[in-house]
């Protein structure tokens, strides 16, 4: 009897859609609603829990990516400064500290300039890999659709294999009805044992419940809509609709 060899891991590039990512972790993190902070004390627990929030996700991301792949690199691009509630955690050095390299674009508070500028670096890795590094696996962490064009330029112009990695409610339905990108997605809900759908659900509840509190409002009696949504989308970061305020009012009565 031999002992087989293990198989070499295979080589794989990594981009996040820090967006994506970071909108999702405010959602877990059940001390974050409000963009304006008055309370020290409820600002040093923001501080605290989301900075777990994002540490806890790197460690369990990363762990399973190095186990399943030999990682190249890992880049992740955003306007991290614009970020909600970027002020009370440093996003940037937090990423350095896991070797991850952060890419900011000149024009601010413009998120389509970071998903661009990451199309354009994965489509110039992938085409000018090094030669020792034969067809890296290029894993994307994002639900957007916009990446479709480059998911298509990959396919049609190289060998290089690709995955995308997504939260449940933030994965585009338009993945899953395009033969080549619906098998090369994995759900990162289940990597982690987290259910994202339920979870920004729940803030929302608990974000409108806080709501009706602070203002008092009867909501056995008429709510003007379209104020009480203009309200909320200013005071919190998730976003209303009339729907989703009708289906709360149930719920909480």
């Amino acid at each position: 009897m031999y002992k087989e060899e293990e198989q070499e891991q295979e080589y794989a590039i990594i981009y996040f859609d820090f967006d994506n990512i970071w909108a999702t972790l405010l959602d877990a993190t059940n001390s974050v609603s409000k963009y304006n902070i008055k309370d020290d004390e409820n600002l040093k627990n923001i501080q605290k829990d989301l900075q777990k929030s994002l540490e806890d996700f790197l460690n369990k991301i990363l762990e399973y990516l190095t186990e399943k792949y030999s990682v190249k690199y890992i880049k992740a691009y955003s306007d991290f400064n614009s970020l909600l509630f970027s002020e009370h955690v440093n996003i940037v050095d937090t990423l350095h500290k896991y070797g991850i390299k952060t890419y900011t674009p000149y024009v601010r508070n413009n998120k389509d300039m970071s998903d661009r500028a990451l199309i354009i670096a994965a489509i110039h890795d992938v085409m000018s890999k090094e030669p020792e590094i034969m067809e890296p696996k290029l894993i994307l962490f994002t639900g957007d659709i916009d990446y479709l064009p480059l998911f298509e330029y990959i396919s049609e112009y190289t060998d290089c294999e690709f995955e995308i990695f997504s939260f449940e409610n933030r994965l585009s339905q338009g993945y899953s009805e395009v033969f080549y990108t619906k098998n090369k997605i994995t759900k990162i809900d289940e990597l982690l044992g987290i259910n994202t759908k339920e979870l920004e659900e729940a803030k929302k509840l608990q974000i409108f419940k806080e709501y009706v509190q602070e203002k008092n409002l009867d909501i056995n009696k008429h709510i003007d809509y379209q104020r009480t949504i203009r309200n909320l989308n200013r005071e919190y970061y998730c976003r209303f609709n009339q729907n989703s305020i009708k289906s709360y009012i149930q719920k909480l009565k």
